[in-house]
């Protein structure tokens, strides 16, 4: 089921679009592999009605990981097709704001502060395909390119190494990029 009423202006808000052409407040609708396949999608988020990351993952792998094709979408060879648990994105209320969060984190984590995007993804499922038949699930952990960069730089001087923030969301020294 490819999914309507709030669910595609969950993606517009989160920075991305909908492949499938779904636009905000439209049904939900039965979609077959073939359109999914043909709309070449660069990221997959799949949420299965009352299971967690886990039973998803379970859901995709007897039913989506066994075709080549689903195997050969952009999405998947590039490691980005994600399960999520269902609570978030199930019904619409005040949990949309997580729902958008976390769309937001899987497709832009550089872009936004590092404590939002580690809260946004937990429990999320990432899939990693290895080769033509191999295949795993492995968490997402809120890591950025920006963080594994940081990580890589080494200063002597506190202010070439920004500003420190405080508990309170106040920075000392030189300004934060976020």
């Amino acid at each position: 089921v490819a999914s309507g009423q709030w669910l595609p202006d969950v993606r517009i808000r989160a920075g991305g679009a909908d492949a499938l052409g779904d636009a905000p407040g439209a049904p939900a609708r039965l979609v077959g592999l073939d359109e999914i396949v043909a709309s070449t999608p660069d990221v997959v988020v799949i949420c299965c009605c009352g299971r967690s990351a886990r039973g998803a993952a379970a859901e995709v792998e007897e039913h989506l990981l066994v075709v080549d094709a689903f195997r050969a979408l952009p999405a998947a060879r590039r490691g980005n097709v994600f399960v999520v648990p269902h609570e978030t994105f199930s019904r619409p209320g005040p949990r949309v704001v997580d729902a958008v969060e976390t769309v937001a984190a899987l497709l832009r984590p550089d872009d936004l502060p590092r404590t939002l995007v580690a809260k946004a993804v937990a429990g999320v499922l990432r899939l990693v395909v290895d080769g033509d038949a191999s295949w795993r699930w492995e968490p997402v952990d809120g890591a950025t390119e920006r963080d594994a960069a940081a990580a890589e730089t080494v200063s002597e001087s506190p202010s070439e190494r920004g500003a420190v923030a405080t508990e309170r969301g106040e920075a000392r020294g030189a300004p934060v990029e976020r």
